[in-house]
């Protein structure tokens, strides 16, 4: 079977650690299989103040909003969901969230 000539592709997401020495910080890693005809259903949320903010991407040390907010520096939670399993861990937002950029620096807390 070649892969190249497939209509069908599965993206299987699994979180990784980063480091020894970061407990708390992950990284998405995205699997391509062609195989299995499963396609898992992933939602971020950054949940701040009683706000959910949807996430767009997540990166190790950024994400990024689907429509950017204005906001001070602050503690988030962020929350990734892949199909029925739920991830939540805390977030830094050291520079918060400035108005108009969706793209937001976070830190391990």
């Amino acid at each position: 079977m070649n892969p190249e000539t497939q209509p069908w592709a599965e993206i299987r997401v699994v979180l990784g650690r980063v480091g020894q020495g970061a407990p708390n910080k992950y990284v998405i890693l995205a699997v391509m299989s062609t195989h299995g005809g499963h396609s898992a259903n992933v939602k971020m949320r950054l949940l701040l103040d009683g706000r959910v903010l949807p996430v767009a991407q997540l990166g190790p040390d950024f994400l990024i909003l689907d429509q950017g907010v204005e906001h001070p520096p602050a503690t988030a939670e962020i929350v990734l969901t892949v199909d029925d399993h739920q991830k939540r861990w805390t977030v830094g937002l050291p520079n918060g969230i400035q108005p108009g950029r969706t793209r937001v620096p976070i830190a391990t807390v």
